[in-house]
């Protein structure tokens, strides 16, 4: 198994986007760096998506994200490409969630079931149905089958020289943002006893 990334001296940088294919976690990952950072995260999802499951226009996405990236600390998730292009090389890190189809895909049969059971909103107040989920060609089952591998064909060739971590094992970043999670509390309780003094 391939070693844990190092945890930078600094902690985690600024400015961070957590890419990775459907039902990877980027979401739930992008929070818990956020929280480290101080800062709210911001799912493009959420952006890019109005009421009723309505499609904006990339332009007004791009739009949306731009007082984001100029801002001095961040966390985005998401992986549009266009927008991506725009406003990557803005970021300080790039977390790869390159976890593999039948996980994820595991992950999003669950999370809709959950969803749809329980009225649980996404997307900017969206909600999934069962219908939507495996009777539509919007099905999000649908889109993670049909578009997994290209998107990992991306990142391969888009991160090469670009500073990112990658992992395809959810223990391995699990114990990734456990050491930043530790490194955080750290500095807070040396930051509080220099303040004591």
């Amino acid at each position: 198994m391939p070693p844990v990334p190092p945890v930078p001296p600094t902690g985690l940088p600024p400015r961070v986007w957590v890419v990775g294919p459907t039902g990877s976690g980027k979401s739930t990952l992008a929070d818990r760096l956020a929280a480290l950072l101080g800062v709210e995260a911001t799912h493009l999802d959420d952006l890019h998506w109005a009421p009723g499951w309505v499609e904006r226009p990339r332009d007004d996405l791009a739009r949306r994200l731009a007082p984001v990236v100029e801002g001095p600390a961040w966390v985005v998730d998401g992986n549009y490409g266009d927008v991506q292009r725009r406003f990557v090389h803005r970021a300080d890190l790039v977390v790869w969630l390159d976890v593999p189809l039948a996980t994820t895909f595991r992950r999003l049969v669950a999370r809709s079931f959950a969803r749809s059971w329980r009225g649980v909103p996404c997307c900017n107040g969206n909600r999934e149905t069962l219908a939507r989920t495996f009777l539509t060609r919007d099905s999000i089952l649908l889109w993670a089958l049909t578009s997994h591998r290209r998107v990992r064909r991306r990142y391969a060739r888009t991160l090469a020289g670009r500073p990112h971590v990658r992992f395809a094992d959810p223990r391995r970043l699990e114990r990734w943002v456990a050491a930043l999670e530790c490194a955080a509390a750290v500095s807070d309780r040396g930051r509080g006893t220099a303040s004591r003094r």
